[in-house]
């Protein structure tokens, strides 16, 4: 399912606020639980290790998102090119340069307000794969997390 770009950001601010408040609500709360669980000498270095895997997570997030968006990107591009209607000699240069970093193709001034819709295009689309990708290995994670973690205390509750 193909959806229209689009220049305005109205659609991204509401996700925004919530992501912020989830954040706000579950970082803190976390750093806090890792530092009250162990003696107090080693505070410091429970503190650090939440700090570094939440860089390293930050890291690795946006590393595997940027890779399944542009192997995405490069898939879908001849496709949204071909079907905003860019003639297939131009359609290849704009491949090529969106690939290799280039500018665009000489003489596509004519066209370049569909070229610029089929590039649009094929970039909203590649958005989709990688946030539900992330998501759910996040939502998975979180779920044997939680399992591990509830289990182990249930487990040294009962002895």
């Amino acid at each position: 399912m193909a959806s229209p770009p689009d220049d305005s950001y109205t659609w991204v601010w509401p996700g925004m606020v919530l992501f912020g408040l989830g954040a706000g609500f579950v970082l803190a709360p976390a750093t806090a639980a890792s530092i009250s669980r162990v003696p107090h000498e080693v505070a410091g270095m429970a503190g650090a290790s939440v700090n570094m895997f939440r860089q390293l997570g930050n890291v690795l997030g946006a590393g595997v998102l940027g890779t399944i968006l542009t192997a995405h990107f490069s898939a879908m591009l001849p496709e949204r090119l071909a079907g905003a209607g860019v003639p297939s000699g131009v359609a290849a240069q704009v491949e090529s340069a969106a690939a290799h970093g280039g500018h665009a193709p000489a003489g596509a001034g004519a066209i370049a307000a569909t070229i610029a819709r089929g590039v649009a295009g094929a970039f909203t689309d590649s958005l989709r794969p990688g946030w539900l990708i992330v998501t759910v290995c996040a939502l998975v994670l979180a779920a044997v997390l939680t399992f591990v973690l509830v289990a182990e205390k249930t487990a040294a509750h009962r002895k």
